[in-house]
């Protein structure tokens, strides 16, 4: 009988602690490694509906506290709807709400709200806050052409109520939200430190991946909701009480509208003093921001 040698089994070393000759710092570069990139918990979403969406314990366990509620109070029908609808629908208070002693009052239960609050930009020394309290300093605009100031209640809506993200909400602001008094002034991206600067996070991870992944997919499946809806995870008579205290508000500004003060009186020198170095620290040097600069200032 024949006796074959025997191989032995030489298993291969791991891809990440390869080296090659040809690599100055001797291991593969990023375009020789990729790893198994997010997808879900490797689900994928492509051609599947929202009832699939919410079948999906992860998805289901990691959303909002206030959007799990209103799915459940009745998934029959509610599970036919997207979860960028749902979440509108689930938040859709925070429409009215004007700070976040209002979103506290209407969402009692949300776990996500727990931390906000108000962010003293004048304490700010650089960075997008800096930059808005400069701007709001010296301009006389209100920061956003809706009219309101509220920054906070701006990012969290962003969020909550149009399920944008950072990069989304930066291009939203610096290019159609903020008053074009102040473009080409206030010209820092938004940042997780700025919204951890009001206290305010995004959903858990694993569920944010599968809503922004499905968001876009998912438009063609928005349903028609009853008339009057609520959401009985929200107090509603908190947002009742918000909505009458909004409505008088405004009223009582049509009676008494003045335009605000400028917080300083400068001289025009001083202006351009001003004008200058904001324009000189910006590393765009277009005519656009010159300009801008100069009509915050004048």
């Amino acid at each position: 009988m024949k006796i074959l040698p025997v191989n032995i089994y030489k298993p291969a070393a791991p891809q990440q602690n390869l080296k090659r000759k040809d690599n100055a710092s001797g291991y593969f570069s990023k375009s020789d490694y990729n790893p198994l990139y997010y997808n879900d918990y490797n689900v994928s979403f492509s051609g599947r509906t929202p009832e699939n969406f919410y079948a999906q314990d992860f998805n289901r366990e990691n959303m909002p506290i206030t959007m799990n509620d209103y799915l459940m109070s009745n998934y029959e029908f509610n599970q036919h709807m997207p979860p960028e609808q749902m979440m509108q629908e689930s938040f859709k208070y925070l429409g009215i709400s004007k700070n976040f002693d209002d979103v506290k009052s209407i969402y009692p239960n949300e776990d996500l709200f727990k931390n906000l609050h108000e962010c003293s930009i004048s304490d700010r020394k650089k960075g997008l806050l800096s930059e808005i309290k400069v701007a709001r300093e010296l301009g006389e605009s209100p920061l956003l052409k809706d009219g309101s100031d509220n920054f906070g209640m701006y990012l969290l809506k962003k969020i909550y109520l149009e399920g944008k993200t950072l990069k989304e909400i930066s291009k939203d602001f610096l290019e159609k939200d903020i008053s074009d008094e102040y473009k080409g002034v206030v010209t820092e991206p938004v940042k997780y430190s700025t919204l951890a600067s009001y206290g305010i996070s995004y959903p858990k991870l694993s569920f944010w991946h599968s809503f922004i992944n499905t968001r876009d997919e998912y438009k063609k499946f928005f349903i028609e909701l009853p008339k009057n809806s609520q959401n009985t995870s929200a107090n509603s008579a908190s947002a009742s009480k918000t909505s009458a205290a909004d409505t008088q508000a405004a009223e009582d500004s049509k009676k008494s509208e003045k335009r605000p003060k400028r917080k300083y009186n400068i001289k025009p020198y001083h202006k351009k003093q001003l004008m200058d170095d904001i324009s000189n620290n910006k590393t765009n040097d277009s005519d656009d921001v010159k300009k801008n600069c100069h009509k915050a200032f004048r």
